[in-house]
C-alpha cells in the first residue's frame, strides 16, 4: 500500500501560519481580557451611582430619612408599617405614596440598564467574534470536504491505476509470454524449413542444377574454342580461296587482254585482208571463207565460253565483256567489209602473208582455247570447293547453332530454378522479417504503453502525494481549528456562566422583581434565558421554544429583547 508522506512546509507557509497563529492568539486573549473585564472586575467611573440633583419630591422628604442607622435590625418592617400608614392618612394615590419607592427602583433601574448595556456589549462582541469564528469553522468545514472528496478521489485514482498498473502489468507479462511463445515458433519454424524434405529436395536440386550449369558452362567453352578454331579454320581456307579467285581473276583479265589484242590484230588482219580483197576479189572470197570459217569457230568458241563461264558463275562479267567485243567485232566486220571492198586491189599482195599469219592466229587461238577450258576447269573445282566448304560451314554453324540452343535452354531453366529458388529464398526471408518486424514493433508498442503507463502512474503518484501533503496540511490546520473552536467554546461557555452569575447577582428572585418593579418585567436582557437554551458552535438544539428567535451566534432572543 502507498503511504502518503508527511507534508514539507515552505519557509513562506511556515511564516504565514505563525503570523496567523499569533493573529488569533492575540485576538482571543483581547476577547478573554475585555468580556472577564467587562463581567468581573468592572469598575464604575466617578459620579456614577450619585443620586441625580434635580429630585422632584425633594419638599417630601422627612428630616429623619437622612440620620444614621435610624432604624435596627427590623427596619425594614417598620419601614412598611410607616409607609403604609402615611399612605392611609394622606390617602393619595398610589404615584405620590410610593416616593420613596420611586428614588430607589430609579436607581436600581439605572444599575440593571448599564448592567443589560454592558452585557448587550459584550454580547455583540461575542456575536461578531462567533460570527466570524463560524464563518472561518464553515469555511474550514467546507475545505475538509473538499479534501475529503479530493482524498477520496485520489484514492479512487490511486486503486483505478493500482488496477491498471496490474492490468497492463498483466498484458507485459503476457505479450511478453507471447514474444517468446512467438520467438519459439519462429526458431521452430526455422528449423523445421531446414529440416522440411522440400527445403532439402530443393537444394539439393540447386546443388545439382548449380553443377550442371557449371558442366554446361565447360562444355561451351569448349565448344565455343572449338568452333572458334574452326571458325578460324574456315576463314584461312576462305582467305586462300579468295586469293586463288583473285589469281584466277587477274589471269582471266590478262587472257581477256590477250583476246582483246588478239582481236585487235584481228581487226588489222581483217583490214589488211579488206585492202587484199579490195586488190583482188578472188582473194578477198578465199579470205571471206576463211573468216567466215574463223567467225563460225569465234562463236564457237563464244558458246563454248558462254557455256563454261554459266556453269561456273564467276566468268559472267568477262562473258559479257567478250560479247560486248564481239558486237563491236561485228560492227567492225561490216565495216571492214565495206572498206575490204573498196580496198581489194589494194591488199591483194598481202594475201600471202595473211595466210602465214592466219595461221600464226589459228595456232594462238588452239592455245587460247585451251587456255580458257583450263581456267574454267580450275573454276569449276573452285566453285565445287567453295560449295563444300560453305556446306561444311553451315553444317558446323547448325552443330554450334543447336549447341547455343542446348545452353540457352539450359540456362533459361537453370535461371529459372534459381528465380524459384531466389524468390522462395526472399520469401521465406521476408516472411522472417516481418515476423521479427511485427514481433519488434509490438514489443516496441508494449515498452511505449508499459512507459507511458509507468509515467502516468509516476505522475499520479506525485500527484497523491501532493495532495496527501496538502490533506495532512489542511489536517492539521483543521485539528488546530478544533482545537481553537473548543477553546471558544469553552470561552462562550465561560461567558455564558459569568452573564448568569451577574444576571443571578442583579436579579435575585424573579418572583421578587415582579413585585417589587413591575415596569422592568417587559424589558428582558439578551441573557436572560437559561443555560439550557444557549447553543454549541457548529451544533443545533433539538426544539426551540415558539416564543423565541434564533440569531446567527446561536442565542435565544426574544421578542421584546428583540425591541431593545
Amino acid at each position: 500500500m502507498f503511504m502518503p508522506q508527511q507534508p514539507k512546509l515552505t519557509p513562506e507557509q511556515k511564516a504565514f501560519l505563525r503570523q496567523r497563529t499569533k493573529a488569533t492568539v492575540s485576538n482571543f486573549f483581547v476577547v478573554v481580557l475585555a468580556l472577564r473585564a467587562g463581567v468581573k472586575d468592572y469598575v464604575p467611573g466617578p459620579g456614577e451611582y450619585d443620586v441625580p440633583s434635580e429630585d422632584v419630591g425633594r419638599h417630601k422628604r422627612y428630616g429623619f430619612f437622612g440620620q444614621p442607622n435610624r432604624f435596627g435590625a427590623d427596619g425594614s418592617g417598620q419601614y412598611e408599617q410607616f409607609c403604609q400608614a402615611i399612605a392611609n392618612e394622606t390617602g393619595a394615590d398610589n404615584s405620590t405614596t410610593s416616593l420613596s419607592t420611586v428614588s430607589t427602583a430609579s436607581s436600581i433601574k439605572t444599575e440593571d440598564a448599564r448592567s443589560r448595556k454592558q452585557i448587550m456589549d459584550m454580547a455583540n462582541q461575542f456575536e461578531k467574534h462567533r460570527v466570524v469564528m463560524q464563518k472561518e469553522i464553515e469555511a474550514l468545514q467546507l475545505k475538509g470536504r473538499k479534501l475529503e472528496t479530493n482524498l477520496q478521489a485520489a484514492t479512487t485514482e490511486k486503486t483505478n491505476l493500482q488496477a491498471t498498473l496490474l492490468t497492463k502489468d498483466q498484458e507485459l507479462a503476457d505479450m511478453r509470454q507471447k514474444n517468446a511463445g512467438l520467438q519459439k515458433t519462429v526458431a521452430r519454424h526455422d528449423k523445421t524449413v531446414e529440416k522440411s524434405p522440400k527445403f532439402i529436395q530443393l537444394t539439393k536440386k540447386l546443388e545439382q542444377m548449380e553443377n550442371e550449369l557449371e558442366s554446361t558452362k565447360a562444355d561451351t567453352v569448349l565448344a565455343r574454342e572449338q568452333i572458334s578454331r574452326e571458325t578460324k579454320e574456315h576463314e584461312t581456307i576462305v582467305a586462300e580461296k579468295d586469293r586463288l579467285i583473285a589469281d584466277l581473276r587477274v589471269q582471266a583479265n590478262q587472257q581477256a587482254t590477250k583476246i582483246a589484242d588478239l582481236s585487235a590484230q584481228l581487226e588489222s588482219s581483217q583490214e589488211h585482208a579488206k585492202r587484199i580483197q579490195e586488190e583482188n576479189k578472188e582473194a578477198v572470197d578465199a579470205v571471206q571463207l576463211e573468216l567466215q570459217t574463223a567467225t563460225t569457230e569465234l562463236s564457237a568458241t563464244k558458246t563454248e565460253l558462254r557455256e563454261k563461264t554459266e556453269a561456273g558463275g564467276l566468268m559472267v562479267d568477262q562473258i559479257d565483256q567478250l560479247q560486248t567485243e564481239v558486237g563491236h567485232l561485228r560492227m567492225r566486220e561490216t565495216e571492214l567489209s565495206n572498206e575490204i571492198q573498196q580496198m581489194e586491189a589494194k591488199h591483194r599482195q598481202e594475201i600471202e602473208a595473211c595466210d602465214v599469219e592466219r595461221a600464226k592466229m589459228e595456232q594462238d587461238t588452239t592455245q587460247l582455247n585451251q587456255q580458257l577450258q583450263h581456267c574454267l576447269q580450275t573454276v569449276e573445282s573452285l566453285t565445287t570447293q567453295v560449295s563444300t566448304t560453305q556446306n561444311e560451314s553451315a553444317q558446323h554453324l547448325h552443330t554450334l547453332h543447336q549447341k547455343e540452343m542446348y545452353l540457352e535452354r539450359n540456362q533459361k531453366v537453370s535461371c529459372r530454378i534459381q528465380a524459384q529458388f531466389e524468390t522462395y529464398r526472399s520469401y521465406i526471408n521476408h516472411v522472417i522479417q516481418e515476423l521479427r518486424d511485427q514481433l519488434r514493433k509490438q514489443c516496441r508498442q508494449r515498452d511505449a504503453e508499459l512507459g507511458k503507463v509507468l509515467s502516468e502512474l509516476h505522475e499520479a503518484k506525485k500527484f497523491i502525494n501532493q495532495q496527501a501533503q496538502n490533506i495532512e496540511g489542511l489536517k492539521s490546520e483543521l485539528h488546530w481549528m478544533g482545537k481553537w473552536n473548543k477553546y471558544l467554546w469553552q470561552l462562550a461557555q465561560s461567558i455564558h456562566q459569568d452573564a448568569t452569575d451577574h444576571w443571578s447577582f442583579f436579579h435575585p428572585s424573579e418572583a421578587e422583581q415582579e413585585t417589587r418593579f413591575k415596569p422592568c418585567t417587559t424589558h428582558t436582557s439578551l441573557m436572560s434565558n437559561p443555560p439550557s437554551r444557549l447553543i454549541n458552535v457548529g451544533s443545533r438544539p433539538s426544539s426551540t421554544p415558539p416564543d423565541i428567535l434564533k440569531n446567527d451566534s446561536g442565542f435565544g432572543l426574544s421578542y421584546d429583547s428583540k425591541r431593545l
